[in-house]
């Protein structure tokens, strides 16, 4: 059948689930993007203007903490609104996830 998944499990259309994967992983790879900016900033502050790379460094980790969340919450929101209450594909459910 069309919307079953490659290993004949029904459930969600298999492409819908995975563009929902990648887009977590996009959110996750930003996070860890953000957090490797907080680690460049703190490693090389010049110690005249210290407080202020601090500062900045710590508002990257908490974005980048923040980031990780927020993808977290929205993958598992948008799941859940793929499955219905028989497991299958509630096509309006994408409809009111898309963010921008």
């Amino acid at each position: 059948m069309e919307g079953d998944d490659p290993t004949g499990r029904s459930g969600p259309h298999y492409r819908m689930r995975l563009a929902n994967e990648r887009t977590f992983l996009a959110w996750q790879g930003m996070s860890l993007s953000l957090l490797a900016a907080s680690v460049a900033v703190q490693s090389f502050s010049a110690p005249a203007i210290s407080r202020v790379w601090s500062a900045l460094g710590i508002v990257l980790a908490v974005l980048s903490s923040a980031t990780a969340v927020a993808g977290l919450v929205r993958w598992r929101r948008i799941e859940r609104g793929l499955v219905g209450a028989a497991g299958n594909v509630d096509p309006k459910a994408d409809q009111g996830c898309r963010c921008g």
